[in-house]
């Protein structure tokens, strides 16, 4: 649960220096530990869902990983036999 908690954190915190920025306040003007303060509590008075869109952005987040890997597997190198020991066995006698 703490994963999804810190997404979640993550997703207040950014829909708060969204809001922010579309107000016209700059975010300089804040120290991080208020716009935390402001996404913390943005994040209790949406509760449910932001926790809803955490867990679906993690799973998300796994599956496109899990892909990238079987991705790189599938593309990986056939051979470890270098271009010089490759060249070298046309000259093999027959």
């Amino acid at each position: 649960m703490g994963n999804v908690y810190c997404e979640a954190l993550r997703v207040s915190r950014n829909h708060i220096k969204r809001e922010l920025k579309q107000k016209g306040i700059r975010l300089s003007s804040f120290k991080a530990s208020e716009v935390t303060a402001f996404a913390k509590a943005f994040l209790e008075a949406n509760r449910q869902e932001l926790i809803s869109r955490a867990m679906t952005d993690l799973v998300w987040a796994r599956l496109c990983a899990q892909l990238k890997r079987n991705v790189q597997k599938q593309n990986g190198p056939k051979t470890i036999a270098s271009a010089v020991q490759i060249s070298g066995s046309e000259w093999s006698v027959k």
